[in-house]
């Protein structure tokens, strides 16, 4: 998957392939992503997650993150079942 700009224009200046390992609701994805390298169009590899609608686990190298719907799924879970 090739991670690019802002407003999903991909870039033709990218970092090596990582793979990040994303977190559902249903399962476990290993991906293999290039972010954007560019300086001057281009944002951290973290806002770039998050634009693809994954919360990293880490800012500085983000080797996993989880999907919004997971998050809003755990949300749901502890505030309206009330289980740890």
């Amino acid at each position: 998957m090739h991670l690019g700009h802002d407003g999903g224009d991909s870039c033709r200046n990218t970092q090596p392939l990582a793979t990040l390992t994303i977190i559902d609701v249903f399962c476990i994805h290993q991906i293999l992503v290039s972010f954007c390298n560019c300086a001057v169009g281009g944002a951290a590899p973290y806002v770039q997650m998050l634009r693809a609608g994954w919360w990293p686990a880490s800012l500085k190298r983000p080797r996993s993150g989880f999907t919004m719907r997971t998050l809003q799924f755990f949300l749901a879970l502890s505030l309206l079942s009330k289980t740890n």
